[in-house]
């Protein structure tokens, strides 16, 4: 699951993901297409240090489910 950083936005492929943080109360700023792939959707939050411990948390929880 890579994301990436761009001009102060989280930019983020996962749906799952997307609706983790969104159910956490951060604001989703833009949804837009896949540079790599139009068919699918990347969902942009702002960057922030609150966002990136929420993205923490919910790969944490990922890794133990599968039981990394």
């Amino acid at each position: 699951m890579r994301q990436q950083h761009q001009n102060g936005y989280y930019v983020i492929k996962s749906m799952s993901l997307a609706c983790f943080l969104i159910r956490k109360g951060f604001n989703l700023l833009k949804v837009d297409d896949s540079i790599q792939d139009p068919r699918k959707k990347v969902f942009l939050f702002e960057d922030t240090p609150e966002l990136q411990r929420a993205i923490t948390e919910f790969t944490q929880n990922l890794k133990r489910k599968r039981g990394y």
